[in-house]
């Protein structure tokens, strides 16, 4: 049995209990920014630079994704984690050379992307 648990500032707002292996998603979306409502003062506050953001599990194929909005609200960046049928676990980043990328990246040094 999955047991999903949304803490919101550490305390707990929803715990489900679930038999299935359907997907199970959080978001957090800037309503604002989303809806076009946003000004120059407000992507001056902290985090006002986020669209959204999201954790999306995925039984089927034994993996957690994570979804990063900065640019055009439309697309994010995806972080996956998965296991493999050997049990080894990978991490997909995004890559400077992704034909499809949310925002330009340009490689600072090994692990860290700047967003253009």
């Amino acid at each position: 049995m999955l047991t999903t648990t949304v803490f919101v500032d550490h305390e707990v707002a929803h715990t489900h209990l679930d038999d299935s292996v359907e997907p199970v998603e959080l978001a957090i979306h800037n309503d604002q920014k989303i809806n076009g409502d946003f000004s120059d003062d407000d992507r001056a506050m902290p985090l006002g630079w986020l669209n959204s953001a999201s954790i999306v599990t995925d039984a089927d194929d034994d993996a957690v994704r994570f979804f990063v909005s900065v640019g055009d609200p439309r697309g994010a960046f995806q972080f996956t984690v998965r296991r493999m049928p050997d049990g080894e676990l990978l991490i997909q980043t995004p890559t400077t050379g992704d034909s499809f990328l949310h925002r330009p990246l340009r490689e600072l040094f090994p692990g860290t992307l700047q967003i253009d």
